[in-house]
């Protein structure tokens, strides 16, 4: 449970943000603000749409 969490949390964030060429931190907060919006469906599409409208 422990290392999904990690994984979930802080890793995941990193390699997304890598390969879309966003900061670690810019990932984190579109999650959490994408998240607060619209659900589930908007921690699954907040780093797309953060890139789209980078």
């Amino acid at each position: 449970v422990v290392m999904h969490a990690v994984v979930g949390n802080v890793v995941e964030p990193i390699l997304f943000g890598h390969s879309m060429k966003l900061h670690p931190v810019v990932v984190l907060l579109s999650l959490m603000i994408w998240g607060f919006l619209w659900g589930i469906p908007g921690c699954v599409l907040a780093v797309p749409i953060t890139a789209i409208l980078r």
